[in-house]
């Protein structure tokens, strides 16, 4: 069974996809600042990490500036195969392209030799990020609190009943003081 959810799952992600979330994630850090020390973020459909590399690199940025914001980030998929690219952290270069300049430099190592073509997604990052196998329609596993969830481009497969089924299994039961985030693209 999970070889055919290795097979069908869409995997289409690349690093500093939609910067418009990546913007508002750097104004919730700020402001997270302000009230505590520390953020907890989950990636619920991570793919092969770029979403989760992007995001610890934006939240490493504030920590390399002088802000001393704490973050914990999870990236979960249905898929193992995934999951074991994105434990590894490293990428072809055309996947970096929409990368900021200095995000790449700072956190990333252009491979040689037989790497030639590729990078690897600094170690010190990949040691403060954990991947995991989650199915988002069935019970979820004992993961959260979280401050901020990344539901993006994985909704748009579902069905509208599944649609609410997992909005309902991600949110909070008192969500009420939630909202979505919304840039140029899905959120």
């Amino acid at each position: 069974m999970q070889t055919a959810i290795d097979l069908l799952t869409t995997n289409e992600t690349y690093f500093y996809r939609e910067p418009a979330h990546f913007v508002q994630l750097q104004t919730l850090a700020r402001r997270s600042l302000e009230r505590r020390e520390s953020m907890s973020i989950w990636s619920a459909a991570s793919s092969s990490g770029e979403e989760i590399y992007t995001i610890a690199m934006v939240l490493q940025q504030l920590i390399d500036t002088g802000q001393p914001v704490r973050w914990e980030i999870l990236g979960s998929d249905i898929s193992t195969r995934v999951i074991a690219s994105a434990q590894r952290g490293v990428y072809p270069l055309e996947r970096v392209q929409r990368l900021p300049q200095d995000l790449l430099h700072r956190y990333c190592l252009k491979g040689a030799g037989p790497a030639a073509g590729t990078v690897l997604v600094d170690k010190s990052l990949r040691r403060k990020v954990r991947f995991t196998s989650i199915n988002l329609i069935e019970p979820l596993p004992d993961i959260g609190p979280f401050d901020v969830i990344f539901l993006r481009n994985v909704l748009i497969y579902f069905d509208l009943p599944t649609k609410q089924k997992v909005l309902r299994a991600v949110l909070p039961p008192n969500a009420s003081g939630w909202r979505a985030v919304r840039g140029h693209g899905r959120a």
